[in-house]
């Protein structure tokens, strides 16, 4: 397959370099694009699973000068970012530890047996940054049209598309036409698609990035839910990781929450963690209700989460969220969960 696969990108090489990634490098810089390899657990696989994001970030932009890399370069790079070490040690997770490469480390888990190749909607996206403008894409699709044709080489049985409703559009433009139908359960967020081309495999799009899956408390039920539309698919169980509950108190509120075994003692950490913010809160501040209290931990939490610093939680308004309307939140959250309990 790999030979294949550098046969294709060859073909197309020259083309590309002078017609995409040189044609506005001004205007339009572009990343190089994102070449494949997989591995030979893959080749040799009873089934395989496509994952297919949107488009890889600045892919290749260490390569910056000169102009003279080639396709093997790039498929390495795959090779090393994506499969790393997966010949000799299955325990290890594609990509980086983030929500996207996460999402799709926990469907591989389930699924030991099963080949996986991680591919993208965008071939070429941006040189500095994320996405890809209709210049880039236009272009790639005229001068390095290889999508459809990897997916000749590489068989997969089933896709799943990790991709919002915006690239609905570029999805059909480099796999063709298809109908889409909401799933039962998750709604729009998930949906089936049948291409026209009756050569296509079966094929999912999910809308929502993982990490909004998160935001939405919906990454588990996904998770599973895509977990058996593999199983249904290729024909075999699926094994769900093991699920404890984790409680936590924080202040006088205790929560439980069911959570994968290996991530108990994180969530705990954390609960302890938010707890003792919770007496410092409420120590500094002896003025403010127990509401107040819950929504400052909670919003310097999610500051936190966003990589930014809180000096001062009563100037938290100047920061990214609004103050006000984030405690108005959680004082009506915190309220119905009262009126529920009783």
């Amino acid at each position: 397959m790999n030979e294949l696969l550098l046969q294709l990108y060859s073909k197309y090489w020259n083309d590309m370099m002078q017609n995409v990634f040189k044609a506005d490098e001004k205007n339009h810089p572009s990343a190089y694009p994102f070449l494949l390899q997989v591995t030979q657990h893959y080749q040799n696989a009873p089934k395989r699973v496509m994952f297919c994001g949107m488009e890889a970030e600045y892919w290749g932009g260490e390569f910056r000068e000169p102009y003279d890399v080639t396709p093997p370069t790039f498929m390495e790079e795959y090779h090393g970012f994506v499969n790393h070490n997966w010949e000799s040690n299955r325990k290890q997770r594609p990509g980086k530890n983030s929500p996207y490469w996460n999402f799709q480390w926990n469907i591989m888990k389930r699924f030991p047996e099963v080949g996986y190749v991680a591919q993208n909607i965008v071939k070429i996206g941006k040189r500095w940054d994320k996405g890809c403008d209709d210049f880039i894409f236009q272009r790639t699709l005229e001068h390095f049209p290889v999508w459809k044709e990897e997916l000749k080489i590489l068989r997969p049985d089933i896709i799943i598309f990790i991709a919002q409703d915006s690239y609905e559009e570029r999805i059909r433009a480099v796999a063709g036409d298809f109908e889409a139908t909401p799933d039962d359960e998750l709604g729009s967020f998930l949906t089936k698609i049948v291409f026209d081309d009756p050569e296509m495999p079966a094929a999912y799009r999910i809308s929502m990035v993982p990490r909004t899956l998160q935001f939405q408390g919906l990454y588990n039920r996904m998770a599973d839910k895509v977990s058996d539309i593999i199983a249904s698919s290729i024909g075999l169980h699926t094994m769900k990781p093991a699920r404890v509950v984790a409680r936590v108190t924080i202040g006088k509120e205790a929560f439980a929450q069911k959570v994968p075994s290996e991530k108990a003692k994180e969530y705990s950490a954390i609960g302890q963690r938010l707890n003792k913010r919770f007496y410092a809160y409420k120590q500094e501040y002896p003025q403010w209700s127990d509401e107040r209290v819950y929504a400052a931990v909670a919003y310097s939490y999610a500051v936190e989460r966003e990589g930014l610093e809180i000096t001062n939680i009563e100037q938290a308004s100047t920061l990214r969220l609004r103050w006000d309307a984030f405690v108005e939140r959680v004082r009506i959250y915190l309220l119905k969960r009262r009126y529920y309990k009783s």
